[in-house]
């Protein structure tokens, strides 16, 4: 089974300057946990997640008070993100569509992450995919993992997620 099989198509993703209360409230309105960051061409620069709004929250303004000039004279020091270009964790990890999900499954383990946008080989994003859309996929019944690799062995290739009983997907 392909990622193209489990991804939700045209997912719910922000530019990099879109301001961080804008990003909180799409990832509350769409009930997700983070979501793709991309260039006005499409092509995916990073990801925002629950995780990133909550640092960005921890960072503390700069003291502006003469002694807080005088206790860190840095002009580099550490400004809140007030954009989620400013808070997204990037370069992003992605995956293409016509990966296996196992390689999905993989790369999330490895790097602990809950979400893989889904990118052309140019790098524009064309879905995600996410660690509940692999859940569903390998806790599906016997019979049809049983049915599906017989259509592997037989030849007539693999089953859709429509025929494999899976959820149809929304956006996010």
């Amino acid at each position: 089974m392909k990622v193209a099989d489990v991804m939700t198509p045209d997912p719910v993703a922000v530019g990099p300057a879109t301001p961080l209360r804008d990003v909180a409230q799409k990832l509350v309105e769409h009930c997700i946990s983070g979501m793709p960051v991309r260039a006005p061409d499409g092509r995916v620069l990073g990801v925002v997640s629950e995780r990133d709004l909550a640092a960005a929250e921890r960072v503390a303004p700069r003291e502006a008070s003469l002694l807080g000039r005088l206790l860190d004279p840095s002009p580099n020091a550490a400004q809140p993100a007030v954009e989620a270009g400013d808070a997204m964790t990037a370069p992003p990890v992605t995956i293409c569509c016509d990966r296996p999900i196992s390689d999905a499954a993989a790369i999330m383990r490895e790097r602990s992450i809950h979400r893989l946008p889904v990118v052309e080989p140019d790098g524009r994003l064309v879905g995600i995919v996410t660690r509940a859309d692999l859940e569903r996929v390998f806790a599906r019944d016997d019979a049809l993992v049983a049915d599906e690799t017989q259509r592997e062995l037989d030849g007539s290739g693999t089953l859709t997620a429509d025929e494999l009983g899976l959820p149809s997907r929304g956006r996010g």
